[in-house]
């Protein structure tokens, strides 16, 4: 197990992956921004049947999204979860989310805005906009999930030792090649 050859090639350029790392990653900080917008916007037409919000609603919706920005960039929801699940994802991210409409209501509530904002209207866009961003990453994960399969981005990684946990470890990283990790010895 020890002396078991060392492969370093992979299937796929190292900036082939660095680059599709990176896309995806962009890919969900400016999805998430959006989602937020996106989800005020559709909610909003499925309240009133516009799309021609106030002032106060507006106002309302670039605060949030703003917050939202600090909340989420805050947080560890942007760091890899490879080989991590996708229920921990979107409960991190359902979190971060109840947090960003927490703060919305409490500074409408400081301003006095909650008697003029639609409760209808708050509830769908918070479960449009969190329904949105969830998917997206779902989405994505599977993108990846695919990609990783095919033998690109993917990360190497060595064992140390050689007990029953040590092989049902890297038995696992070989059975689930969509985890992204390659077992370059042990």
């Amino acid at each position: 197990m020890l002396l078991m050859p060392i492969r370093t090639e992979t299937s796929a350029p190292a900036r082939t992956a660095s680059k599709f790392a990176a896309a995806t990653s962009a890919a969900i900080r400016v999805s998430d921004p959006l989602t937020l917008v996106g989800g005020a916007l559709l909610a909003y037409e499925f309240r009133f049947g516009n799309l021609g919000m106030p002032k106060d609603y507006v106002s309302l919706v670039v605060l949030t999204t703003l917050f939202g920005l600090l909340v989420l960039g805050s947080s560890s929801l942007y760091r890899s979860w490879r080989g991590r699940g996708i229920g921990s994802e979107i409960v991190h991210l359902t979190l971060c989310w109840s947090l960003i409409f927490t703060g919305m209501l409490f500074y409408a509530t400081m301003i006095q805005l909650v008697g003029e904002l639609s409760r209808l209207w708050l509830g769908s866009w918070f479960g449009l906009s969190l329904a949105a961003a969830a998917s997206i990453r779902m989405i994505l994960r599977g993108c990846a999930a695919w990609v990783r399969a095919r033998g690109m981005d993917l990360r190497t990684a060595v064992i140390v030792g050689g007990n029953p946990d040590a092989q049902r470890i890297v038995e696992a990283m070989r059975r689930n090649p969509w985890i992204g990790i390659q077992v370059v010895g042990w």
